[in-house]
Formats: C-alpha cells, sequence, structure tokens
C-alpha cells in the first residue's frame, strides 16, 4: 500500500517504474475523487513500465485515497505530477514522437493546440490508443474521445485522425494499450 496521499481537484500524470508486471489500485479513504479514481490505473505486463508507464487522471474533487500496489515482485517506483507543474509545449509547424523518445505508454504534453484542424497519424504494428485530456479551456467536441483505439496491424501502414480543434486549450494525450513500436505525427492544415 502506499499512502494515504491526499489529492486536490485536478488533472495528474502518474508514473510507473518496474521491470515486472504491476497494478496500482486506487483505494478511497474520504471524498469522491470521480470516475478516473474508481478502477486500476496501471496493469502493466513485464516491461511495459521499464521506461516508465504514464496515465492521466481527472480528480473531480479533493479527496483521500491509498493506493494498492499488486502483481509484482520487482523494485518499482509509483510517481504523481500535477498538471500544473508541467509546462506547456507549442509547435508551429509539426509535432513528431515515438516509443523510442517517449517510452510504450506515456503521457504526451501539455500540447498547446490552437484553433484549427489537424491531421493525427499513428504508425504501430501492433495495438495503440490515443486519449486526450484537456488542462485549459474546451477543445470541441473531437478531444472529448480517444482519438485512436487501434487493434494490432491497423496501423501499420499509417492510421490517420482528422481532428477539429474548436478553441485554443492545452491538453495531454496518454498513449496507452501498446507493447510494440509506434509513433505519432500531428500536422495542423489550417
Amino acid at each position: 500500500m502506499l499512502g494515504p496521499l491526499t489529492l486536490r481537484a485536478g488533472v495528474y500524470v502518474f508514473t510507473a517504474i518496474t521491470e515486472g508486471y504491476m497494478t496500482v489500485a486506487p483505494k478511497s479513504l474520504s471524498g469522491d475523487c470521480g470516475i478516473d479514481l474508481i478502477v486500476s490505473i496501471f496493469n502493466l505486463s513485464r516491461g511495459q513500465g521499464a521506461d516508465g508507464a504514464q496515465s492521466v487522471a481527472q480528480v473531480d474533487n479533493d479527496c483521500n485515497l491509498l493506493f494498492e500496489i499488486g502483481n509484482t515482485n520487482e523494485t518499482w517506483a509509483l510517481n504523481i505530477v500535477s498538471s500544473s507543474n508541467l509546462t506547456a509545449q507549442s509547435f508551429t509547424t509539426g509535432f513528431v514522437t515515438n516509443s523510442i523518445e517517449m517510452g510504450l505508454q506515456p503521457v504526451l504534453g501539455p500540447l498547446t493546440l490552437t484553433d484549427g484542424v489537424y491531421i493525427f497519424t499513428a504508425t504501430t504494428d501492433g495495438f495503440m490508443r490515443v486519449s486526450p485530456q484537456s488542462l485549459s479551456g474546451d477543445c470541441g467536441l473531437d478531444l472529448s474521445v480517444s482519438i485512436f483505439n487501434l487493434s494490432s496491424g491497423e496501423a501499420s501502414q499509417g492510421a490517420q485522425s482528422v481532428v477539429e480543434v474548436e478553441r485554443d486549450c492545452d491538453v495531454l494525450l496518454e498513449i496507452g494499450n501498446t507493447r510494440e513500436y509506434w509513433q505519432l505525427e500531428i500536422n495542423k492544415l489550417s
């Protein structure tokens, strides 16, 4: 068990580091943290957390909780950072990153996106999910749901999604459900 910890309302990035398997399940002590902290934050297979697997959680209300660390017999670490302590990155022409630079399951950003239309291109031979979490402002409907939820082989040649950002905003992108090399490219059209 880790805790008890008090989390204030806001968005948090959790980083689990281990060579082996690991589960991290929140257990509420008081207050209602919100839906993101009802189920396990991590359920890692061997190697998925070797370079630091990350997950995003929105805490709706101040709360106290424990984190049950399980299914591991390897050394592990769990880091929790408030998004208010992260610096936003902006880009004008394009943004490209991959699992070699960022790890298998990172949280990218915060990225500053200005209103307009973007093409997101994901390339991987395996599974991959890309889920946005708005930090400032309402980005619009396209960034309120997963951008990609790919099955194995669907993006071997690259899968694309058109995303309209309705208002300037800062966003985190959670990369998950992946065990293979991936690349993500974001280009603004207008």
